[in-house]
């Protein structure tokens, strides 16, 4: 049996299965292994209430102005299906505002799409190292990946490694 060590999707003898970390929607007994910090990257074995389920996804779009809450919602659906596309989108959304405006917040509303996300707590960070960003953004194929907090350095230095680590993410 083949492991797999990504999320996203992956033609198998199946068919296409879009792979988290429990598993794959659309195949039986599929293994994946992710790093403990990426274990909330977990869907349901089998879909419940969906109809309840769309309506709380779609209520994300009520949460602020829809100039900004449709981009970013169309983002969590845009994230799923880079493997689809002929030419891959280049490029990453940002949420940018002064500190205790929500922006987390939003992030993690994003991320309840792929799994428990109760909070920012242990998101990647400008913090991380680059290789760690990296093998996180490699893993989660197909999937929202939030780099949280990119504030402003007090040195030269810390600013342009944080610039590095964006451009490279």
């Amino acid at each position: 049996s083949k492991c797999f060590a990504h999320t996203g999707w992956v033609e198998t003898n199946q068919g296409w299965v879009y792979l988290h970390a429990a598993g794959g929607v659309g195949g039986i007994d599929i293994e994946v292994r992710h790093p403990a910090e990426l274990q909330r990257y977990q869907l349901p074995a089998t879909p419940e209430h969906e109809t309840e389920a769309i309506k709380v996804s779609l209520s994300f779009l009520d949460i602020g102005p829809r100039k900004i809450m449709t981009p970013l919602y169309a983002t969590i659906y845009l994230s799923t299906m880079a493997t689809i596309f002929k030419i891959m989108p280049n490029f990453c959304m940002y949420l940018y505002g002064p500190t205790g405006c929500f922006k987390t917040t939003l992030a993690v509303g994003m991320l309840s799409h792929f799994g428990d996300f109760p909070s920012g707590e242990k998101l990647s960070n400008f913090e991380d190292t680059p290789n760690a960003v990296e093998r996180r953004a490699g893993i989660l194929k197909d999937a929202l990946f939030v780099l949280d907090d990119y504030c402003p350095s007090a040195t030269k230095i810390s600013a342009q490694a944080k610039e590095n680590l964006a451009q490279r993410a």
